[in-house]
């Protein structure tokens, strides 16, 4: 146990917050978490797309019985069975709305948190450095030294 007090005494203080910043940095549970917002935005991109296929296939069929019930109307024939089917119809679009709206919503907040997490890790990385360079005056521009660590939340 003295020996790594030791050990840490003699660390300098540009070791210590590196040895601090590599810590943090190659903590994985904060990619983790991102990684999975990641494919959640994915899913719900690709279910918001395939419902808006839906929706727009249905609607078409929707407005054409609207229009076979708008010409019948004028024709004086009505036909109830079309009736229905334009008020099935027309309910089961109104839902499939609800349920885009509803995905989309949770969509701008994957997106949303996921650029979050990618600013906040940022800004992060541009603290350490900022430390860092303050320690030791030979260290890379900021432009420079962030490469290697750029791609990863931290």
């Amino acid at each position: 146990m003295s020996k790594e007090k030791d050990k840490e005494k003699k660390l300098s203080d540009y070791e210590k917050v590196y040895k601090n910043f590599k810590e943090n940095y190659d903590n994985s549970e904060l990619q983790i978490r991102f990684d999975g917002m990641v494919v959640s935005e994915k899913k719900l991109n690709d279910r918001i797309n395939q419902l808006i296929a839906t929706y727009n296939s249905e609607l078409k069929k929707e407005l054409e019985l609207q229009e076979i019930i708008f010409k019948s109307a004028i024709l004086e024939i009505i036909d109830s069975n079309t009736i229905k089917k334009y008020k099935e119809l027309n309910a089961k679009n109104a839902e499939i709305f609800a349920e885009i709206s509803t995905l989309q919503s949770k969509h701008r907040g994957e997106i949303e948190l996921i650029e979050k997490y990618k600013d906040w890790s940022s800004k992060k990385l541009f603290q350490y450095w900022s430390i860092l360079k303050d320690l030791d005056e030979t260290l890379p521009h900021w432009t420079e030294w962030k490469r290697p660590f750029e791609n990863r939340i931290f």
